[in-house]
């Protein structure tokens, strides 16, 4: 019931709190280290979403996400 919406919610709120993640994408097109700050920068998700679209592409061949301490 309604005690489920209440908890997600709060999961949600838990997701858009302020966080920094370290990218590293490596390929013929790309080779850059960078930090994406959520909410500041956008989200997260978007960021991914278009890293996937260039290695669809072949211009990015390595990701990889770590979260800043």
């Amino acid at each position: 019931g309604s005690e489920m919406c209440i908890r997600d919610r709060e999961n949600k709120i838990q997701e858009d709190k302020n966080m920094i993640y370290r990218i590293k994408v490596e390929g013929k097109e790309y080779n850059e280290n960078y930090t994406f700050e959520t909410p500041k920068e956008g989200d997260i998700l978007d960021e991914l979403r278009a890293i996937v679209e260039d290695m669809k592409e072949g211009n990015i061949d390595k990701l990889e996400v770590e979260r800043e301490a």
